[in-house]
């Protein structure tokens, strides 16, 4: 379960799903809670957010493993490794990392993935180790003030989470999110780290999140470039929180660019950027932007003001504007169409009736489209 999630129904729906499905690779070890795939590139060092163990990187290690060391390890209370007594901060689990990783005789230098609270692990041990460390990423990773702010900004939903802990984190997840933020103001912590690092933030909210969160979980998101000493965030905004599940190939891009292996050839490429994107969106006429010439206005004639807009921080002036389109009701005609039509068809139309899109468009400062995606909120 990762902190992030501050809805009950989300939270509810984690803590229940805590066990999840294997990895299948190889060669491998796993070992002691600890999944490592011997490859002759660098050494890639995974950690899971809070309540997750090493499978939720399931996605993203085989492909990794052909040209790297790759390696994952359960914190303990985490997968089939039992909790341990005494302090959980960010110090406390960089240390265990680092004895893991000299336990299965991998050297430095590292590049550090870690994700949610495991995220912020990953930052402690690139600040308090920077020698050791030849890059990060950090995958939609837990803000330092994001229980701070949580508690301030939305009163609430920390209550609500507070009592969930209380019934339903085990010990080891209770004193991990206890003890989030302790250590990080120790004088021998580096920030930034000093090493090549990149952010994915994901930009896709649920609809069952309150709006409020998605603008505080956007904010501190953008804060990570200063904490991170990375030149921007980067936004991913078609996936909610796990992007490693709902989109893997991004975290997989960014581990092959911050630290190519020999020999990456064709796999270490970005993908063809997509030039033109048709855009359906239900009440309006289906239309084409192309990227590099649709201008905001052209847009909105055809679907009206963005919902809310963002600044772009990676083009200065530019923005990001959000279309929304939310489901109305369905009209009385979608009941009689089983009777006067296909049933899959029928199916098909409520499913349209009932999605709910948004067109996320970002502008250049002249208004110029450089990037647009589609995304549906579930």
């Amino acid at each position: 379960m990762s902190l992030h999630i501050p809805h009950p129904l989300s939270i509810l729906a984690l803590v229940a799903s805590l066990s999840i499905g294997g990895c299948v690779s190889s060669p491998e070890t796993r070992e002691a809670g600890t999944y490592t795939l011997a490859g002759s590139g660098p050494v890639v060092v995974f950690q899971s957010g809070l309540g997750d163990d090493r499978q939720v990187w399931r996605d993203v290690l085989p492909a990794l493993s052909a040209k790297y060391t790759v390696f994952a390890h359960d914190r303990p209370g985490t997968g089939a490794v039992p909790a341990k007594a005494g302090p959980r901060d960010p110090c406390t689990l960089a240390a265990e990392q680092r004895a893991a990783l000299r336990a299965a005789g991998l050297k430095p230098p590292y590049v550090l993935v870690g994700h949610s609270l495991g995220g912020l692990y990953q930052y402690a041990y690139a600040s308090l180790y920077p020698d050791e460390v030849a890059g990060f990423v950090l995958v939609d990773p837990t803000h330092p003030r994001n229980w701070a702010e949580i508690q301030r900004e939305l009163p609430g939903t920390a209550t609500l989470l507070k009592g969930i802990k209380s019934v339903a984190f085990g010990a080891a997840q209770a004193a991990e999110f206890d003890d989030q933020t302790t250590c990080l103001d120790r004088p021998e912590f580096k920030h930034p780290p000093g090493m090549p690092g990149r952010v994915l933030v994901a930009g896709r909210p649920r609809s069952a999140d309150p709006e409020e969160y998605e603008v505080l979980h956007l904010a501190l998101g953008r804060e990570w470039a200063a904490l991170a000493g990375v030149p921007r965030v980067e936004m991913v905004w078609d996936s909610s929180h796990y992007i490693q599940r709902e989109r893997p190939e991004r975290v997989i891009a960014a581990v092959q660019q911050l630290a190519p292996p020999q020999a990456c050839g064709e796999a270490c490429q970005a993908a063809p950027q997509v030039r033109l994107l048709g855009v359906e969106m239900g009440g309006h006429d289906t239309f084409d932007i192309a990227f590099g010439e649709t201008r905001r206005a052209r847009i909105e004639s055809l679907i009206g003001p963005p919902r809310k807009t963002y600044r772009d921080d990676a083009s200065p002036g530019g923005e990001v504007g959000i279309y929304h389109h939310k489901p109305a009701k369905a009209p009385v005609l979608v009941g009689m169409i089983p009777v006067l039509g296909d049933l899959v068809e029928a199916v098909e139309t409520v499913q349209s009736l009932r999605e709910w899109r948004e067109l996320i468009v970002e502008y250049d400062a002249a208004g110029v489209v450089q990037r647009a995606s589609l995304r549906r909120i579930d």
